[in-house]
């Protein structure tokens, strides 16, 4: 004899699968911010759940009107040699849908460190990133060459100020930005207020300190010139 399940059975179950589907992205943010709330506290650095006081600082190019569909989540803030740093994911809108499409965003991950004076915007990008016309955040800004044919050929430059970075972009800086250790951290933008690395993953807490590392070696290894050679933003 066949057994039908009975329909409140069936409805019952599929309530359930229904609940599941739902709950399951709300529980794993959770506890990936717990996550980060140990690794903050375990290392004296500070998380916030979110914030958006920091978006104009670490994207200031941003055209009016995009900003309100990007969210930083899972922000960590600490100091590392002496600089302060922050980390986060990126909630970005997916630029082949409607900006306000939360369900079709890119999730990225953030480290920036700060700098101490203000600089002029400059945007260094794989140039076989996947984009038809310029990405949003680069709108407004010039797109430069180095006269480097290797480094030109693998990255694209954009600046609000070419002096400023082709004082930056001395050959022995595109040497090192070609190196395996630095193209990692590619895209990299001196934001203004910081030298930041975006990259298309999420965020390993672990991993904040060595790339927060790399990033302090490139400020570094910049000429002293460049800091004085280009009005500040």
């Amino acid at each position: 004899m066949d057994y039908y399940p009975h329909p409140f059975v069936l409805l019952a179950a599929s309530l359930l699968a229904l609940a599941a589907t739902f709950l399951a992205p709300r529980i794993r943010y959770r506890l990936r911010g717990r996550r980060f709330a140990a690794w903050a506290q375990r290392h004296g650095w500070r998380y916030t759940e979110r914030s958006s006081g920091l978006l104009g600082t670490l994207f200031p190019a941003l055209p009016p009107g995009m900003a309100e569909h990007h969210r930083l989540l899972h922000v960590l803030t600490g100091t590392h040699r002496s600089r302060s740093v922050v980390a986060c994911d990126h909630l970005e809108p997916n630029l082949m849908t409607a900006p306000g499409n939360t369900e079709r965003k890119h999730l990225g991950r953030v480290v920036a460190v700060a700098i101490q004076d203000s600089t002029p915007l400059l945007d260094i990008r794989d140039r076989n990133e996947p984009y038809r016309s310029a990405p949003p955040d680069t709108v407004g800004l010039d797109e430069i060459s180095t006269g480097d044919r290797r480094f030109d050929g693998a990255f694209r430059v954009s600046t609000s100020d070419a002096v400023f970075a082709r004082a930056v972009l001395t050959p022995e800086m595109t040497a090192r930005l070609l190196t395996r250790s630095a193209v990692r951290l590619v895209p990299l933008r001196f934001t203004g207020d910081h030298l930041m690395s975006v990259q298309p993953r999420r965020l390993a807490p672990d991993r904040v300190r060595s790339i927060a590392d790399d990033l302090i070696d490139i400020l570094e290894a910049v000429p002293g010139s460049a800091w004085e050679v280009a009005p500040r933003t």
